[in-house]
């Protein structure tokens, strides 16, 4: 996309029309921040429906998972919870769960179960701010998935830890594990956290990165919300 049609994009948004930019006259951090701000102006509808449904989902999803039988199934219902939560929406219980289903997991010798386990315990602990043993509990996970060429469920271990070392500063890590995620994702056709994924890259990326660069990762994030 050419800077002509990017100045036209955001001449279409809230800002008013008197005060259209010449991008070519600011800094690359000022485009940057616009580009951010365009995105999330045009992703907050979205956004609040999207959590909406989540927090009906999330809710009874739990009722099932408080009744269910201790097998299989019941694992597998925590996998399904992991994927609606938040962490500001974090279960109180989700680490008792987790121990539960990691116990069923290793008495069924079901591996996928286990990575599941120790990734919702990697998600508890994330949301608690425990991030060393979050980390901990997502290398678990991910030795787990990487043995059973589950490549969804290693991506979103990638894509977690990415998330965690953001928060501890750790930026090159960060980006890696994202594009690592990004990468797993891709090769499998799961698509449902690939937008998200892009979208983080963005944010992730230091000062020097290019702002095409980032609007490429922007724009595509936006067109795979939308689908």
């Amino acid at each position: 996309m050419g800077i002509s049609n990017l100045n036209e994009i955001l001449s279409k948004t809230v800002f008013n029309q008197s005060l259209r930019l010449n991008l070519f006259s600011i800094k690359p951090s000022d485009v940057r921040k616009l580009l951010i701000t365009f995105l999330i102006i045009s992703t907050v509808g979205l956004v609040n429906a999207q959590q909406i449904s989540s927090n009906i989902t999330r809710d009874s999803i739990l009722k099932i998972f408080e009744k269910a039988q201790s097998d299989i199934n019941k694992v597998n219902l925590l996998n399904e919870l992991t994927l609606v939560i938040s962490r500001s929406d974090m279960p109180n219980n989700l680490m008792q769960y987790a121990s539960e289903a990691l116990l069923i997991s290793q008495k069924e010798r079901y591996q996928k179960g286990i990575g599941i386990s120790y990734y919702a315990m990697g998600f508890y602990n994330y949301a608690k701010k425990n991030h060393i043993d979050a980390l901990s509990n997502l290398t678990q996970a991910q030795i787990q998935f990487d043995a059973i060429a589950d490549k969804q469920n290693g991506g979103r271990c990638k894509y977690l830890t990415a998330n965690i070392l953001f928060d501890k500063g750790d930026y090159a890590g960060s980006i890696k594990n994202c594009t690592d995620a990004l990468q797993l994702w891709q090769s499998s056709k799961y698509k449902t956290l690939i937008g998200a994924c892009c979208n983080d890259l963005a944010l992730f990326m230091p000062e020097w990165v290019t702002t095409a660069k980032v609007w490429s990762m922007l724009t595509k994030d936006l067109r795979l919300r939308k689908k």
